[in-house]
Parts: structure tokens; sequence; C-alpha cells
């Protein structure tokens, strides 16, 4: 080899050496410096990255979007507790979103037992375990004040016979009188926990006393409130057998057979009920 070709060799030898020394290894363009991988393996995957489209805010929920909800489980940890899951299917995308921001205003909870009527009645009735003081009464001026009220006057008077009836909230003569009396109401006030995306716990601020030893059927209720109407939750149990079971499904409406073995007064569904009104509803809202 003649002293020409030994000069090219070097000469374009030496080039590729700097060139991959300025622009190739780790100093090339778009790779970041430094060390190789430990034991000579390949760089592990990145982690996961969750979806940004997983899920949606209540806030974003619009009238023609399906909500699909579902009570999955009844405990009694620390008091009843329901678990559910939420999700949406988007009229606009198209796509089932799971919820994620529930709050307390987002529902109400009702809770009662299937008991014997009193005294000659025959069958049963539902008893609520939640209930509230309907007084038809003005008490305050602040009563008095309130437009949707129709007093004129206010009383602290307890005796219904001493009552002016200008106190009377309602004017109506067939008004039911001046006596206060008890209702049945709901509760939101209890213990919300995401268990997992789309995946809530609601614990009842109520209780229940002693359900280890409760024989009747109790229904839980669930009235929700979101800009698109879905139907109410109820799930139906026994106290004792699901204590006894612990597994969040025997001794409820959620698992099979529950109804052949138990009267809960399935009179008549909401479904069938809707087969001739459309919804039926009443006080505006979720109330159907």
């Amino acid at each position: 080899m003649n002293t020409v070709n030994r000069f090219l060799i070097l000469f374009f030898s030496l080039t590729l050496i700097i060139g991959c020394a300025e622009n190739g290894g780790d100093r090339a363009e778009g790779v970041e410096p430094g060390p190789p991988p430990s034991g000579g393996q390949p760089p592990a995957d990145p982690p996961t990255v969750p979806d940004d489209e997983c899920c949606l805010a209540v806030s974003q929920i619009v009238s023609n979007d399906q909500l699909n909800l579902a009570i999955e489980n009844i405990w009694f940890n620390n008091g009843l507790t329901l678990d559910f899951t939420l999700s949406v299917l988007q009229a606009s995308s198209g796509k089932e979103f799971l919820l994620t921001d529930l709050a307390a205003n987002n529902a109400r909870f009702t809770l009662a037992q299937l008991i014997p009527n009193a005294g000659e009645s025959k069958g049963q009735s539902w008893s609520s375990y939640i209930t509230r003081t309907e007084d038809p009464i003005c008490r305050t001026q602040n009563d008095v004040n309130n437009s949707q009220n129709q007093c004129t006057t206010f009383t602290t008077e307890t005796d219904p016979n001493l009552i002016d009836d200008l106190a009377r909230k309602v004017q109506d003569p067939v008004a039911v009188g001046k006596v206060a009396v008890t209702q049945a109401t709901s509760e939101n006030n209890g213990t919300w926990s995401e268990i997992a995306p789309g995946q809530w716990r609601y614990q009842f601020n109520v209780s229940i006393a002693s359900p280890d030893i409760l024989l009747n059927v109790h229904r839980a209720c669930v009235q929700w409130n979101f800009a698109a109407s879905t139907k109410n939750l109820c799930a139906d149990f026994i106290p004792s057998e699901v204590v006894a079971a612990n597994d969040g499904i025997a001794g409820s409406s959620l698992s099979s057979g529950f109804y052949d073995n138990n009267s809960a007064r399935q009179i008549a569904t909401e479904q069938t009920c809707n087969t001739c009104h459309e919804k039926l509803a009443i006080h505006g809202g979720g109330r159907t």
C-alpha cells in the first residue's frame, strides 16, 4: 500500500471518529446525556400515565347525557354503608366517563324498615329512620316574612286550641290543622369517600341500633341530583343477615332470590308506573 492510500484511510478514519464524538452517542441530537442502564439492561418503560379523558366532573354533565348508576354493596362497618359505581355516557362524544367529584348536594339518602301496622290494621308499612317535624304554624317573625307562608302573625303557643288561625302557614280551610307532625325525610350529611375512580362509598349519619339482631326488611334509597335525569336507586336488606355474611351482597336484594324469601311490599315498580305516566315525578328535581 502506497503512502497516498495510507494517508486517505487515516484521514477518513479520523473524520468518522470525530463525527461520532460530536454528533453521536449520548451527545446526539435529541438524546439526554447520562450513564448507561445498570447491569447492561435496556431502560425500563416509563410509568403508565393515567388517561386524562377517563373521568368527568359533575359540573360537565348535561341534560341529554346518560347516567349509569348502581348500588354494588351493603355493609355494616361502623354504620350502614353503601358502595356505588357511577359513570356517564356522554351524548356529545359517545364515550363513557367515570364520575370523580361527588359531593353531598348530589344525592339524598333515605332509610326505612318494614314494620307491622299498629292497632287493628293489617299488613305492614315503612317506618323511616330519618324524620323531621313539620310545623304548620308560624313561630317567628321570619316565618311571617317568608313569602312562601300565608300567615300574618306568629305564636309560641303549643296548645292547638289556643293558636289563632292567622298564625297558620297555610290558610286554606282544608289544610291540616295546628298540630306539628313527624314526617319522613332524607339525609346527605353522612361520610362520602372515593374507593376508586367511579366507585364511591356513603356511610349513613343515622344509625341502626343492634343490626346484628334485626330480622325485618330494611330499605335504603338514593335520590340523585344531576343535570341529567336518572332513576333513583333502592336496595332492600335484612341487617342481621348482612352483618353475618359480611360480603356486601348476601342478605340483600343485591343477591339473587332475595324476594323469593322476603316480602318487601314491591306492589309496583317504577318501571311499571312509567309505562303509563312516562316519567312520574313530584315536587320537581330528581323526585321520580
